[in-house]
Parts: structure tokens; sequence; C-alpha cells
């Protein structure tokens, strides 16, 4: 059977526990509540993620575009009249690596790009 001292002891023990939780709880109380900060955040990422989802809608509009200039090319032979002479300008010679590249570079990194993202 514990002493009067050692109940003392466990008394002031538990006293200074329940004081502790007690502030603890205290300064709980005095932080803003949650649902503020989730309201806070909501409101602030909302038209980010619109404008995201903007973003990817064109992104997939571009790369549809994209693929349907290159079935074009694949399934045709060249430009007629870009020379204005009459002659077809072999796609070979408008993209990347050909004589007149310049007209289509750009073109060709896109495509190159859209297949690395896939």
């Amino acid at each position: 059977m514990p002493t009067d001292s050692q109940r003392r002891n466990l008394a002031s023990a538990h006293h200074a526990e329940v004081k502790a939780l007690n502030e603890r709880i205290a300064l709980l109380e005095r932080l803003p509540p949650m649902d503020e900060d989730i309201e806070l955040v909501r409101r602030f990422t909302e038209p980010l993620n619109n404008k995201i989802a903007l973003l990817e809608q064109q992104l997939a509009e571009a790369k549809h575009g994209l693929s349907e200039v290159e079935s074009l090319i694949d399934f045709s032979h060249g430009v007629a009249g870009l020379h204005m002479n009459g002659d077809v300008a072999p796609w070979s010679e408008l993209r990347t690596g050909g004589r007149y590249e310049s007209w289509l570079i750009g073109f060709d990194a896109a495509i190159t790009s859209t297949q690395e993202q896939a």
C-alpha cells in the first residue's frame, strides 16, 4: 500500500499532467478551424485546376491535329504548287533533314515531342 507521501507525489504528478493537457487543449482551441483552411485552399486551387483542365483539352486537340496532318503527309506524296512551277514538292524535302526543312521543322519537333510524352 502506498504511503501518504507517495500518494501526494502521484496526485501532484497527475495534476501536472492534467494541467499540461489543458494547456494543449487551450492552444488547439485558439487555432483557426480546419474548415476555413480547406475552403481557402479550395478557392486558391480551383482556378488553377480549371486552367489545367483547359490546357489539357487544348493539348489533346493540338495532338489530334498534329496526328491528322501527319496522316495526310503519310498518305500523300507532297505539296503541288509550292514551287509555283507545277512540280510536286515531296514531303522528304520539306521535313527535317530535307532540302527545305525549315518549312516543317517545327511540325516535326511537335510530333517528336508528343510521341515522347505518350
